[in-house]
């Protein structure tokens, strides 16, 4: 790096915004990116029209060609692969549930569209704890058809309903 030691670092403080490669997890080594890298600079023709492709392109270029003119990124953290792992159970666990009630709204609007109705105007519908205890207690037509009124309040207290349960 013109006349310096190779230290294995580019020369120089690093560039305040930074963006990072989106290889981690993969077990690739991964780079961190200065735009444009002070090796490279006078390499990449600059335009002034926006392009993504374009721009993906010359990043993995860069990447491909000056590894030696960027930083690694540092190892992460066990807390850190920690967080990661619980975030994405709880993604996963958000697109699970949003399956199970696209489904059972399904399912429901064909066999029980009177249930469906029912918890219409709810938020989150058939996913409520007082809707899983109607349909547990009346999973049929025929069997909410019989159902009193004092069961209904009954099991919508015991759902952990306490407003306008009626009287």
């Amino acid at each position: 790096m013109r006349g310096e030691p190779d230290s294995g670092r580019p020369s120089g403080r690093p560039a305040a915004s930074s963006s990072r490669c989106c290889g981690r997890g993969s077990g690739r080594s991964t780079q961190s990116t200065r735009w444009p890298p002070p090796a490279t600079a006078t390499a990449i023709p600059v335009t002034r029209k926006k392009s993504d492709p374009g721009d993906a392109l010359v990043l993995a270029n860069i990447l491909r060609t000056d590894t030696h003119a960027h930083w690694p990124l540092p190892q992460d953290s066990d807390l850190a692969r920690a967080i990661v792992v619980l975030a994405r159970a709880q993604q996963d666990a958000v697109w699970n549930r949003q399956q199970m009630s696209n489904q059972l709204r399904s399912l429901l609007r064909e066999y029980f569209p009177a249930a469906l109705d029912a918890y219409l105007h709810w938020q989150n519908g058939p996913c409520r704890p007082e809707a899983r205890i109607l349909l547990e207690l009346a999973p049929t037509p025929a069997r909410a058809a019989r159902l009193s009124l004092a069961q209904l309040r009954s099991a919508l207290k015991r759902a952990g309903r306490q407003r306008r349960i009626g009287h």
